[in-house]
């Protein structure tokens, strides 16, 4: 039961940091959403507990926990799904960067199955990574630094065309890629630097592409 409550409570802050770090990115206000990302951090926190030690499947915990950000930012935060995927995206792979990069920068005194050699290891990492990553997220909502183009409403037209259809393309490869790297780093040896580069270029492809989108709206 400990490790249940230790396992589920950390990763609703997590969640709630990834929520952040994502309104945050495109200049939602997050205080509107708390409540919101409180029930969804729940639902998702015993989503990953019973896929991860209940079912044992590690592997597509990370493309299912995707899906889960993309059916709340559409049903529960009412964004039209197209924006609702690549918020999730977005925000997703900067938590990646920045779990990696810290996961890194500890194997500088640390071996790697130090780490991540207990439970208690790991969640002393996502506690970290959340909160330097809720840090971040009010920095960018307190500088103004973000993407405006997105529109807080359900009902928005949205034409898959140029720019738009490009995106959905990059934001539905990006899906099928973090889920592919999750599973090489779970079943095979993979270095962090490498992990942190890869997720770091995947990243920068997408928001060169927000970048212009911002520019046209």
């Amino acid at each position: 039961m400990s490790q249940f409550f230790l396992d589920v409570s950390v990763n609703m802050y997590e969640v709630i940091a990834t929520f952040a770090l994502m309104l945050s990115l495109f200049r939602f206000s997050i205080k509107g959403y708390v409540s919101l990302m409180i029930i969804a951090a729940a639902v998702m926190a015993q989503s990953s507990y019973l896929l991860r030690f209940i079912f044992h499947q590690d592997s597509i915990t990370p493309i299912i926990m995707l899906l889960w950000f993309v059916v709340f930012f559409w049903r529960l935060f009412r964004i039209h799904p197209f924006y609702a995927l690549l918020m999730t995206v977005t925000g997703y792979l900067g938590y990646l960067v920045i779990q990696s990069a810290l996961l890194y920068l500890l194997q500088i005194p640390f071996t790697l199955d130090e780490i991540v050699g207990s439970l208690l290891h790991i969640k002393l990492v996502q506690v970290t990574s959340s909160t330097v990553t809720l840090l971040i997220a009010y920095w960018l909502l307190e500088r103004r630094i973000g993407f405006s183009f997105v529109p807080d409403r359900l009902d928005e037209k949205v034409e898959m065309r140029g720019l738009n259809l490009l995106l959905l393309l990059v934001s539905i490869v990006a899906c099928f890629f973090i889920s592919g790297v999750a599973y090489i780093f779970i079943n095979v040896n993979f270095l962090y630097s490498t992990l942190v580069t890869v997720f770091f270029l995947t990243i920068l492809i997408i928001l060169n592409f927000a970048f212009k989108k911002e520019m046209k709206s």
